[in-house]
Order: structure tokens, then sequence, then C-alpha cells
């Protein structure tokens, strides 16, 4: 899945784009571990567990068989993870897209969901390579585009993102406690 997630969300996903008659999922898929449970047709759907005292970000993943045409054999596996963390601004990837005709992107500001009784403030943002075009409220969370800082080049992104311009970064929260939360995402 491209979304992250949060401990007591309910969730009610089909597969985009749908390529087949009917989905299978491996034995021993552990997602029905999480409260969800994944339909023929494609749709997951369930209420995940709500956030506990220690709770950490985890991942599940099963292979899931998409079924295109049985008589002919048509069918092919695929693996699906599904992330869940105790915040999130949902997807895994954050995209601030230009249209080309404005200095502002097209969606210039990201609200974060945080898990029901988790009460989280002094949010920070920590970006390699740097991103000094995205800021956080320290108090929401919400991350935002600061404006005409330049979008620089400076390294870029490796592996598969190779050559673009942004950033592997993680969300910080501060907890009543003094516990610190964190929740992964990319910035471009």
């Amino acid at each position: 899945s491209d979304k992250v997630l949060v401990y007591g969300q309910h969730v009610s996903e089909v597969p985009s784009p749908e390529t087949a008659q009917r989905y299978e999922v491996a034995l021993g898929c552990g997602i029905s571990n999480i409260g969800l449970t994944i339909s023929s047709r494609g749709l997951i759907s369930g209420q995940l567990p709500q956030w506990a005292e220690g709770d950490e970000g985890f991942e599940v993943t099963c292979a899931v068989t998409s079924v295109e045409d049985q008589g002919r054999g048509i069918e092919s596996q695929v693996p699906l993870t599904i992330s869940i963390q105790p915040m999130s601004y949902g997807p895994k990837v954050i995209f601030f897209s230009f249209d080309g005709l404005h200095q502002q992107p097209t969606k210039s500001h990201w609200e974060l969901t945080v898990a029901t009784g988790l009460v989280l403030s002094d949010f920070t943002v920590t970006c390699v390579p740097d991103v000094p075009w995205i800021a956080v409220n320290g108090t929401t969370g919400a991350l935002q585009f600061v404006g005409d800082a330049e979008r620089t080049q400076s390294g870029g992104l490796a592996g598969d993102l190779s050559g673009l311009d942004g950033g592997q970064c993680s969300l910080e929260g501060r907890g009543d406690l003094g516990d610190v939360m964190r929740t992964p995402f990319i910035v471009l």
C-alpha cells in the first residue's frame, strides 16, 4: 500500500488500479491479527487496533494473488505491505508538485493524523539530505511548503528515487512523559 495507516483507524480501501477479477490472500497472512480482512474483490476493510502506551510503528506483509483470468491461468502474485504508525500524513511519499505556472505547489499543506489517545507536541522534522523548502508546525505537526525557498539538487535522494529533489524524512513528536514518537516518510 502507498499509505501509512494510524492505530485505531477504520480502513476501507480497494486496489487501484483494479486489474483482476478476484484476489486471493496467501495462507498465513497476518492481516487478520491487526483487525483487517481482504475480500475476493480486493476490498481491505476493518478496524485497526487502538494505540497503547509503548506501541511503535510496524508493517505486515502478505502475498496477494490477483487472478485476471482463471481459465487461461493469467494471474500474478504481489506483496501487500500494510504500514501502521502512531501518526501519519497519509501517503508514504509526500508530493509538493508544481503545475509549472505557479510558484506555489498544487498542494502545499499536509495535516497530521495522530492515533486516538496519543497526545504529542513539540514536533520536529529531519530530512536527509536537508529539505529547506518544508517546515513542520511544532504544535500540530502539519507539514507545509514554506514559500520561495529554493529547491536544491544538493545530493538528492538515493536508490530508486536517485536524482529527485527531496529527502528521506522523520517526523518526531514528544509525548506528555517526554517519550518520543517517530514516523518516516519521503518528501518530493
